[in-house]
């Protein structure tokens, strides 16, 4: 007797690890893979890596498409530059400069058609201001055959520069003590 094949999909998914089927991207220089980065304030940038280890199966069968980041809150996507072999831009990414309001983005899709494990770069992002960058979805084939939807998360947080909060600050009291006086 065969079973249903939609029987035997229910079983593989509910067989397979919670989490371990999404391929991750992270901040390297200040993060680690399923874990979001703290950037320093100001503007700066984020090493954008990918850890193809993530994917279904435990590897990419071909690179991963329509890896699409965003800003959040004021930070504003300033440069991208993308470092994935042959990477040209219009082509294999696009990029919009600006913050959320201004539509701000950075689309990459990887052309490489060969099986990928590991982390692989994918691109600087220059950006400046105070949210976060997070990843809103991509396409992966796993090596067990199956394309998944990435799931979103946030990338790197950029906290308010401690200057301008404290600048605030003083500020209020500087105009609260003048009221009273």
């Amino acid at each position: 007797m065969r079973a249903h094949p939609f029987t035997v999909l229910v079983a593989a998914l509910l067989a397979a690890p919670a989490g371990a089927e999404s391929l991750q991207v992270f901040e390297g220089a200040f993060g680690a893979p399923g874990a979001t980065a703290s950037l320093p304030p100001g503007p700066g940038s984020a090493d954008l890596d990918l850890d193809a280890d993530r994917a279904g199966g435990g590897g990419l069968a071909q690179g991963a498409s329509e890896i699409e980041l965003r800003p959040t809150g004021s930070v504003v996507f300033v440069d991208f530059v993308c470092e994935l072999p042959e990477c040209a831009r219009d082509v294999d990414y696009v990029f919009t400069p600006g913050d959320a309001a201004a539509g701000g983005r950075v689309i990459v899709s990887d052309r490489d058609v060969l099986e990928q494990h590991g982390t692989r770069d994918l691109g600087r992002l220059e950006l400046d201001g105070d949210g976060g960058v997070e990843l809103v979805g991509c396409r992966q084939l796993g090596i067990d055959g199956i394309e998944r939807r990435c799931e979103a998360h946030t990338v790197a947080t950029l906290p308010e520069p401690a200057g301008a909060a404290a600048l605030a600050l003083g500020a209020g009291l500087l105009l609260a003590l003048r009221r009273r006086g």
